[in-house]
């Protein structure tokens, strides 16, 4: 492969990123040269730089490949996602994550494609195995609707199968307030989506130790881990327990048919989980934060309407329906 000098020139990114995605809209090889220059130039030292780099990567190349839900998006985005870790592995900041990798014998592209393609075949899970289940981990989609749509699936049928294990939702803040439940401990993890390159690719390492220390003492057989798909791993490409203790939804696959979000994870735990029944999409409110509701609701009279409207700020305009659909909607 080819070494390519960062270059500085500002557009220069989303310039290589179109010329990216014209070559493999042609079918042709992905130019993963392309993948290492602008990794460099997102960990390089001019940070207007490195934003538009990192936003390229993301936005330009990684998001379109994954929102094409096709089998040749996922192995193409995983290429490209590979090539990214090995650049920050070889920048000063990713010396420990490149050991990491080393002890977990991730070495090279195929190391990688070769786990993520056994991890992705989903494993029946019997209830002798169940037994045995001391702690479950489920991670974060990150993002709050995809939490509802997903994580919160996951939660309500590993709950129902596995009521003697501790369960923890791995992610941000808001998994605090949106799942609140005796049943279930959020591990607070933070994950910046807007963040830079250096930024996400630094937060797998500590998550790897966060899950370490929660599993200290036990067994692959003693622990169950759940990736809807995260960012938080790289979209599965770095592990963070034994693969036997790994279960993970590619959402971006192939389908018959266009199913929903809820329907697809439905669908995979359907072949892990098989004896537990299909469950919406939920979430649990802390009940302190329902009585506020309620004292607030108390002020505003018995024949006054109410709503409540969140339209996001996902910062991505291709799922918008514009200003004028919001404004003559809350109208």
């Amino acid at each position: 492969m080819t070494t390519l000098k960062p270059a500085t020139e500002p557009g220069l990114p989303i310039h290589l990123a179109a010329i990216f995605m014209a070559t493999v809209a042609k079918g042709q090889a992905a130019p993963l040269d392309l993948i290492s220059l602008l990794s460099q130039m997102a960990l390089g030292p001019d940070p207007i730089l490195a934003q538009e780099a990192t936003s390229s990567l993301y936005a330009k190349i990684i998001l379109p490949l994954c929102d094409d839900f096709s089998t040749r998006g996922v192995e193409i985005s995983n290429r490209i996602l590979i090539t990214m870790i090995q650049t920050f592995c070889r920048h000063p900041e990713g010396k420990e994550t490149r050991q990491l990798l080393q002890d977990l014998q991730l070495t090279d592209q195929e190391s990688f494609l070769n786990r993520h393609r056994q991890l992705i075949k989903p494993r029946p899970l019997p209830p002798t195995c169940r037994q045995a289940v001391k702690k479950v981990f489920i991670l974060s989609r990150i993002s709050l609707g995809a939490d509802i749509a997903i994580t919160s699936v996951i939660i309500a049928r590993v709950k129902k199968a596995l009521p003697q294990a501790q369960l923890f939702v791995v992610g941000p803040e808001h998994l605090g307030h949106l799942f609140y439940s005796d049943y279930l401990q959020h591990l607070d993890f933070s994950y910046q989506r807007d963040g830079s390159l250096l930024d996400k690719m630094k937060a797998w390492p500590r998550l790897y130790q966060l899950i370490g220390k929660e599993t200290s003492g036990l067994t692959p057989e003693e622990i169950l881990l759940f990736d809807p798909d995260t960012r938080l791993t790289q979209l599965g490409l770095l592990p963070l327990t034994a693969l036997s203790s790994s279960h993970y939804l590619c959402t971006r696959l192939d389908m018959e048919a266009e199913l929903s979000l809820p329907a697809i994870t439905n669908n995979w735990l359907d072949h892990i989980l098989p004896d537990t029944p299909s469950c919406p999409p939920h979430f649990l409110i802390n009940p302190k934060h329902l009585e506020r509701c309620r004292l607030f609701c108390q002020h505003l009279g018995p024949n006054t309407f109410k709503i409540v409207i969140n339209l996001g700020v996902g910062n991505d305009d291709n799922k918008r329906l514009g200003d004028d659909f919001e404004k003559e909607l809350i109208a």
